[in-house]
């Protein structure tokens, strides 16, 4: 989780200023937390749906993906209201990403350090890795600009995501300990 919010940070953090830099009006700013907030429910509802159809890994693996695919996209518009149209992808990122981890650390860690174990979840991807990630998005920012740190992210993130798509037995006991 550390390594995938290393690169997702700035989907949070740097998204007002690429939406202020491609000339956003305030209302649209408002408007894209909005949408993505909004694009978290309906996946919150399926997503049980969605992991039992799937599996808990092949989850992980597409909301990763998704997050991605995103940032890539945030590093081609360079019109601020289709951004919003990728905002929608939100709730297929963060959403089924926090529920597939969730579970995936509830299968994995023993009933009586389950608590722990979802401490440790939180703190690798809103603690360390939103640390890490907003650090290195920020350095990247500097020097590539807010297109040049997306698609870098975007890059980062989807190469996790084809790293756990073509190593799926070295990786399917380990992986999201540091993913």
């Amino acid at each position: 989780m550390v390594l995938l919010q290393m690169g997702s940070a700035a989907v949070w953090s740097f998204h007002s200023v690429y939406l202020s830099e491609l000339g956003a009006s305030r209302w649209l700013l408002g408007a894209s937390v909005a949408v993505r907030g909004l694009s978290e429910l309906p996946v919150f509802l399926v997503s049980a749906a969605i992991i039992r159809r799937l599996g808990v890994r092949p989850t992980l693996i597409l909301a990763t993906a998704v997050f991605g695919v995103r940032e890539l996209a945030y590093s081609l518009i360079r019109i601020p209201e289709v951004s919003l149209i990728v905002e929608a992808a939100h709730g297929l990122s963060f959403s089924l990403l926090l529920v597939a981890a969730t579970s995936y650390v509830h299968e994995i860690v023993p009933r009586e350090w389950r608590a722990t174990g979802q401490a440790l979840l939180t703190a690798a991807l809103f603690g360390a890795g939103g640390l890490l990630g907003n650090a290195c998005s920020g350095w990247l920012y500097d020097r590539l600009g807010i297109m040049g740190m997306f698609r870098v992210n975007g890059l980062w993130v989807l190469g996790l995501s084809l790293i756990h798509i073509s190593e799926p037995t070295r990786l399917l006991s380990t992986s999201y300990a540091v993913f």
